[in-house]
């Protein structure tokens, strides 16, 4: 899932960073499940 805390990121650009989050992967925690929460921050460059 991925959240816009703004509330302005363009619907385009969350899926392209869901997209690139499903070619990550790690080996599974011992015990169970895990959730796992990378703050990204996007500047805009003139």
């Amino acid at each position: 899932m991925v959240t816009s805390a703004s509330g302005t990121l363009p619907p385009s650009v969350a899926a392209c960073v869901a997209a690139r989050t499903l070619d990550v992967s790690f080996r599974p925690p011992a015990g169970g499940a895990a959730v796992i929460v990378v703050p990204v921050t996007f500047v805009l460059q003139r």
